[in-house]
């Protein structure tokens, strides 16, 4: 499993079609509706092991949810629940490719349209995106992708899923004997 993850304007999108596309694996857009997140990414994990994720709802609405709408749709008992499901997100071992080029780029947002209050908030959305994947390092294999470095962002992307996959084909094979 492969999840692109980061704010909008970070370069999720096209890295997600680009890695899709180079290693024929399915292209999954986060769901929209936050009613069950925490099933629905449980769901789509178990059906779609070898995807590659353009956001995973469980990590990007601990970062959107309190910024945009004052609470997450894990508050209450449901934090439990994701502690759980963030657990359950290690043992899979994912590549999380953090989408995070320089500020500037990032909020400068154009005209393009975005959820409410992105770009108002933008500033804090970074940096709760920083803070959580900081905090994940370790537990999680985490890249940093930052398209302007140069045109070699792609390539290094590429070959670590390459890489990636090929450890995971290996682990499966081990297991299956």
């Amino acid at each position: 499993m492969i999840i692109i993850e980061g704010m909008d304007n970070s370069g999720k999108t096209k890295l997600a079609e680009y890695l899709a596309e180079r290693f024929n694996l399915p292209h999954i857009k986060s769901p929209k509706d936050r009613t069950n997140l925490l099933d629905d990414a449980l769901t789509t994990l178990i059906l779609n092991p070898n995807a590659i994720f353009d956001r995973f709802s469980i990590l990007s609405e601990v970062v959107y949810g309190p910024i945009l709408r004052g609470k997450t749709a894990f508050d209450g008992d449901e934090l439990r629940q994701w502690i759980f499901y963030m657990n359950k997100l290690v043992q899979c071992k994912p590549l999380i490719f953090y989408c995070r080029p320089p500020d500037e780029k990032i909020l400068d947002f154009g005209r393009e349209k975005h959820m409410t209050g992105v770009i108002k908030h933008g500033k804090e959305l970074l940096s709760a995106y920083d803070s959580l994947m900081t905090d994940w390092v370790g537990r999680l294999l985490i890249r940093k992708y930052d398209f302007t470095t140069s045109y070699k962002a792609k390539s290094s992307a590429f070959r670590a899923v390459q890489t990636y996959l090929t450890i995971k084909r290996a682990e499966e094979e081990r297991t299956t004997k």
